[in-house]
């Protein structure tokens, strides 16, 4: 976060934090302003289905909460292997966090004893005393204006390159998969330069401190496709392409042909990967993005060379059906991104 905005937002707050508890409020408001930021280094925001308070106390001996806390932390980068519900954060004597799962407390009756800030499903608050005030979102796509953008920065990345380099294969690297000038067959065994494509746009449109490497070892035997590390946090990002579509040798025979289950077969294989690089790098926040380049085609013969609009675009708008959908069922999978290529049509 910017030192303007840290400052707007302290200023936004001063005057109603001020009154409710003097000048020491605005010194509590700094600390728990601060101490946010500090934990969206390592806890990601849009990850989060439950709500999250940090506060602290104008009287820092005060225990407001009766109940021994869960954890008592020295450090922040312990969250990152304990907050998976909700949680309270207490900013304690000696620098200690102490740290309650699943309270079930209000914010309100916190707030009587010093400032408190509330995450609820992208929304987030400050409540004194009862007072509350929401904070303006200053980014629509961040989960908290607190946090850095990083996964959201991606799916933006991700989105551009649908709609600007894909539909169209308007990316020069993406005119070279094609055995046709029509955009119908595709050569066979494309992959190769669809992840060059990709890795080539993400590294120019993402922020100089992000590494984009692609075909990176998360297990064993296997790499994915492409990797991306934010180096000042503990985020990543593990990104598998697949394509669907009929392919030709160079000789003009039959090459491979993929419809939905390859798609299903990726999201199998991300999941997989997923679960490996967990145990590689647990203390890293990793999110798992399928990225579909969809080249289908209807009625396709093996001497097809052109194509009519009603069979070039029939699979536009068709989505994929996953078993399991496995981004409603983890909080480190993405919903898959299919991304479709319009062929010339007659």
């Amino acid at each position: 976060m910017s030192l303007d905005l840290e400052t707007f937002l302290e200023n936004f707050y001063a005057a109603k934090v001020k009154e409710q508890f003097g000048t020491e409020g605005l010194r509590i408001l700094a600390d728990v302003m601060k101490a946010v930021r500090k934990v969206y280094q390592y806890i990601e925001p849009s990850c989060c289905n439950f709500p999250i308070f940090v506060f602290k106390t104008v009287n820092e001996k005060f225990q407001p909460i009766q109940i021994p806390p869960t954890y008592i932390l020295e450090d922040y980068n312990q969250l990152v292997q304990i907050i998976d519900q909700e949680c309270v954060i207490q900013l304690a004597e000696n620098e200690l966090l102490h740290v309650w799962k699943n309270l079930g407390i209000a914010p309100a009756s916190l707030s009587k004893f010093g400032v408190v800030y509330e995450y609820n499903n992208r929304i987030e608050y400050f409540h004194a005393n009862n007072q509350t005030e929401p904070v303006p979102k200053i980014s629509p796509s961040q989960a908290s204006t607190f946090a850095l953008n990083t996964f959201e920065e991606l799916v933006e990345a991700l989105e551009n390159y649908k709609m600007k380099q894909v539909r169209y294969c308007s990316c020069p690297l993406l005119q070279e998969i094609w055995y046709d000038q029509n955009r119908i067959f595709l050569k066979n065994k494309p992959e190769k330069i669809m992840r060059k494509s990709l890795t080539q746009f993400l590294k120019a449109r993402l922020r100089s401190n992000v590494e984009v490497r692609p075909e990176q070892i998360v297990d064993e035997s296997h790499p994915v496709d492409i990797k991306v590390t934010w180096y000042s946090t503990n985020r990543l990002a593990l990104i598998e392409i697949k394509w669907l579509g009929n392919s030709k040798m160079e000789d003009g025979r039959k090459g491979q042909a993929y419809r939905d289950f390859r798609a299903n077969e990726g999201a199998k294989q991300l999941a997989d990967y997923l679960d490996a690089n967990l145990q590689q790098a647990p203390v890293h926040i990793t999110r798992g993005y399928l990225v579909i380049i969809d080249c289908r085609r209807a009625k396709l013969k093996e001497d097809t060379i052109t194509i009519d609009e009603e069979n070039g675009i029939f699979f536009r708008d068709h989505e994929i059906s996953f078993e399991p959908d496995y981004h409603k069922k983890r909080r480190d999978f993405e919903k898959p991104i299919r991304m479709f290529v319009e062929p010339i049509c007659i």
